[in-house]
């Protein structure tokens, strides 16, 4: 099986969504309707991933994420709030408690399993060791360099895009 992913959020029908979503993807998903609940949960599976609705029971998604942060087990675990248009993102409190990144429902299937993708890569990422330091031969360039490098001729650009069926 591969990266574990919790998801808390008291909607069925959102837990449902997610699962559906993420069906073809190799994730094992462990449902829990509370973030209370979560965070117990957290603590026993040590989640790759944590999605957390803002708005549920006991604990908060921004409380829950925050508790997540203090545990020296769990800090490092990415976490991705989930609001809905009714409940609006706060992106000031999502910073002040450590959130990784946030999606507002009803979402795209694409853009949940894209920033599932993303977060999970960026996660495994985070532990590997430091770049070692700058070296002079890698050192950037000096003023008369960095003209010369302007005034030669531009690179062709590249652009990513995505078709949607919007």
């Amino acid at each position: 099986m591969g990266a574990k992913l919790l998801l808390a959020d008291d909607s069925v029908t959102i837990q449902k969504v997610v699962e559906l979503t993420l069906a073809d993807e190799d994730y094992e998903i462990t449902m829990v309707s509370d973030g209370a609940s979560a965070l117990r949960m957290a603590r026993e599976i040590r989640p790759d991933l944590v999605l957390a609705d803002i708005v549920m029971p006991e604990l908060n998604g921004y409380e829950l994420c925050q508790k997540i942060r203090e545990d020296p087990e769990l800090a490092r675990t990415p976490v991705l709030l989930l609001a809905s248009t009714f409940e609006t993102y706060d992106p000031e409190r999502g910073r002040e408690v450590g959130a990784d990144d946030h999606i507002v429902k009803p979402f795209e299937s694409e853009e949940l399993i894209r920033k599932v993708r993303d977060w999970l890569e960026r996660g495994h990422a985070v532990e590997e060791p430091a770049a070692p330091a700058q070296t002079a031969a890698e050192a950037p360039p000096e003023p008369a360099a960095a003209a010369a490098e302007a005034t030669a001729a531009p690179e062709e650009e590249s652009f990513d895009f995505e078709l949607t069926d919007e």
